[in-house]
């Protein structure tokens, strides 16, 4: 396969990514439904662009995804959906195996390599899930998380075409994820540009609900898509303690400088 070849079958194959269209826009949104919903230039220093693509993305989900999707759904059996979500999660298996490596997650990246081999053998080509009923999960790990972990700092929030939701950091670490994946160098670009359409149409097909729902209970839709998006991507980085822990920080701290100007009342002041 000629380096041309590769790149463009990479590209094609980040469609298969849990990170991609169908984590966000809308989805991501519904992650955080109690995110803050104020919207600044200064942590999105790109927002106009940002702006434009996210109404691009958002009217193609409307008006041809999503009717798309709610054919696929009812002509689509549910188990069908979900053994076909099953077979592409278990393509993923290099990317969150080698993450995991990197990020030195030993036992993580055991339970990987092990839960692929059980769902490829008994769960038919991935198709069935028996090694989450076995308890071992799916250990989800990816580029943009193994550079964060080393200290790269996210850079500003994108939203990109198709692809949605990201920032400079995880832009790069999809690039790199895309040339782990197992369709990039045993899949034919005809099969690859295929299997990726039925990956997102059905991807999205499982989660109507979750999107409308988001649509319905979002004041900027915008705005909660970004926030969860950076919410979710800091919790995979530090940990849901730890970034938890940091955002109550920033919501509660105060530099003593804030209260200099504020004016209390006599009787307040005098009161025992």
């Amino acid at each position: 396969m000629d380096l041309h070849r590769t790149a463009l079958v990479a590209l094609l194959s980040l469609a298969l990514l849990p990170t991609t269209l169908l984590s966000s826009p809308a989805i991501a949104a519904s992650a955080s439904a109690e995110t803050d919903e104020s919207s600044t230039t200064e942590d999105d220093p790109l927002q106009p662009f940002n702006r434009a693509m996210f109404s691009v993305n958002d009217t193609f989900d409307e008006y041809i995804l999503e009717p798309t999707a709610r054919g696929w759904d009812f002509v689509m059996p549910h188990p069908v959906q979900r053994g076909v979500g099953n077979f592409f999660d278990n393509l993923l298996f290099p990317i969150h195996f080698i993450n995991n490596m990197l990020q030195g997650e030993l036992d993580p990246a055991a339970i990987s390599l092990t839960r692929f081999a059980v769902n490829t053998t008994v769960g038919l080509a991935g198709v069935f899930d028996p090694a989450t009923a076995l308890d071992m999960p799916i250990q989800r790990a990816d580029f943009g998380q193994t550079l964060g972990r080393w200290g790269t700092p996210p850079g500003p929030y994108l939203v990109w075409p198709i692809w949605g939701s990201s920032n400079v950091r995880d832009t790069a670490g999809l690039l790199v994820d895309a040339y782990f994946g197992v369709q990039t160098f045993f899949v034919d670009l005809p099969i690859l540009i295929g299997s990726t359409a039925i990956n997102s149409l059905n991807a999205r097909s499982l989660n109507l609900e979750t999107v409308q729902g988001a649509r319905d209970a979002s004041f900027d839709l915008y705005v909660a898509a970004r926030n969860a998006y950076n919410q979710q991507r800091l919790e995979h980085i530090k940990g849901i303690e730890t970034a938890r822990a940091e955002r109550n920080a920033d919501l509660y701290f105060f530099e003593e400088d804030d209260f200099e100007d504020v004016e209390i009342p006599l009787e307040e002041k005098d009161a025992p």
